[in-house]
C-alpha cells in the first residue's frame, strides 16, 4: 500500500502525460499553467492573483492535492480491523514501534470553490454549488453509495492528526481520481507549508480576445515568479 506522500507523487507525476484521455472531457479551460513540479511543489498563490490581472483573462482557478486517510469508511474499517497488519504501518507512515492507525487511504483535492465549478464539469452537484464551506467536505457520488453516507454527516480522515468533516455537497462524476474535496481555506489548514501551492492552474479566456495572445501574455507576466512553469491550451497539454 501506497504512503499518502508516494500516492500523491504518482498522481501528481502521472497527471500532465495523461491528462487529456483521463479528464480531457471534464475540464472547460482554455490554457492550463503547469507549475512544472511532479509532486511536493507547485505555485507560490501570489502566481494566481498575477495571471488574474492579465488582459484577457475571465476566470482563473487552482487545485492542490494531497494525500489523507479515511478512518470511517466502509474499506477504512476493514483495514482497521485487519488484526493481521502490522500496527506501526498504517496512516501516519511507517515508524518501527510507533502505532499507526490503518484506514483508507484517498485523494483529497483542495479546490477553489466556487470557481473551479466554472472549470471542472462533475456533473450535478447537491444541494448547490456554494454549499461547500470551512471544515467540510464534498463526495462523489459513488463513494457516498459505496459507504451509506448522506448529507450531514461525519467522515473521519487522519493526517497528521484526525480531523472530522461533515459533508456539506456530494457531485456525480469524480475528477482526476478524487472523490474528496475541500475549499482551499480547509487545506491549508490540514496540509503543510510546502503543501499550501498551486499544483495547477486553469484558465478561461475572454471570447472577444484569442487563446494564444492571453497564453503570451500570460507566460511573460509569471516568468520571473514561475521560471519552470509552462502554459498551454488544452489540446496540447
Amino acid at each position: 500500500t501506497l504512503s499518502p506522500i508516494t500516492f500523491i507523487v504518482v498522481i501528481a507525476a502521472s497527471f500532465k502525460g495523461t491528462f487529456s484521455s483521463l479528464y480531457g472531457n471534464q475540464i472547460h479551460a482554455d490554457l492550463i499553467v503547469d507549475s512544472g513540479s511532479q509532486g511536493g511543489g507547485g505555485f507560490p498563490t501570489s502566481v494566481k492573483d498575477t495571471i488574474s490581472t492579465v488582459p484577457g483573462v475571465t476566470t482563473v482557478a487552482s487545485s492542490r492535492y494531497l494525500g489523507g486517510c479515511v478512518l470511517n469508511s466502509k474499506a477504512g474499517k476493514a483495514a482497521a480491523a485487519d488484526t493481521s497488519a502490522p500496527t506501526d504501518r498504517g496512516c501516519s507512515g511507517t515508524s518501527a514501534g510507533v502505532e499507526s492507525p490503518r484506514g483508507e487511504q484517498v485523494l483529497i483535492l483542495g479546490i477553489d470553490a466556487p470557481a473551479i465549478f466554472d472549470i471542472y464539469d462533475i456533473g450535478a452537484i447537491r444541494p448547490s454549488r456554494s454549499a461547500l464551506r470551512d471544515d467540510t467536505l464534498m463526495v462523489s457520488k459513488t463513494a457516498m453509495d459505496e459507504n451509506g453516507w448522506k448529507l450531514g454527516d461525519t467522515v473521519d480522515i487522519r493526517f497528521t492528526e484526525t480531523r472530522h468533516f461533515r459533508i456539506a455537497a456530494t457531485f456525480d462524476e469524480a475528477f482526476a481520481q478524487g472523490a474528496y474535496f475541500v475549499n482551499l481555506a480547509t487545506f491549508d489548514e490540514v496540509a503543510t507549508p510546502a503543501q499550501r501551492v498551486d499544483n495547477n492552474l486553469f484558465v478561461r479566456v475572454d471570447p472577444n480576445t484569442t487563446i494564444a495572445a492571453v497564453q503570451h501574455r500570460i507566460e511573460r507576466s509569471i516568468k520571473r515568479a514561475a521560471p519552470a512553469a509552462t502554459v498551454e491550451d488544452l489540446g496540447t497539454y
